[in-house]
């Protein structure tokens, strides 16, 4: 370990740059959600919690019917959850109860 180092050459943000198809986000999640995508990295091979959330995601927009996934892409650029993506775990939230 040095006695002094020079920072002055130093620049603020990301050390990697993130590539053109990627988008940095910051989204709370639930602690025991977090610890089980986690928990599967370290007994499987190992790897990024992060790659196994997006993933995840993934898996589950590429199995909704097409056309919804292009209809919701034209409409919502990039910006907005599209309305066909809900995922229900458990009881389904007020909001998206049918009124």
């Amino acid at each position: 370990m040095k006695k002094e180092y020079d920072f002055s050459r130093g620049a603020r943000g990301a050390i990697v740059p993130l590539p053109a198809s990627k988008t940095r986000v910051t989204i709370g999640l639930d602690t025991d959600i977090l610890d089980w995508f986690r928990n599967q990295v370290d007994e499987t091979s190992g790897g990024n919690y992060q790659s196994l959330i997006n993933q995840s995601l993934r898996d589950i927009v590429e199995s909704q019917p097409r056309a919804a996934r292009e209809n919701a892409a034209s409409r919502n650029p990039g910006r907005v959850a599209p309305k066909w993506l809900v995922v229900r775990v458990g009881a389904p939230h007020p909001r998206h109860t049918e009124r």
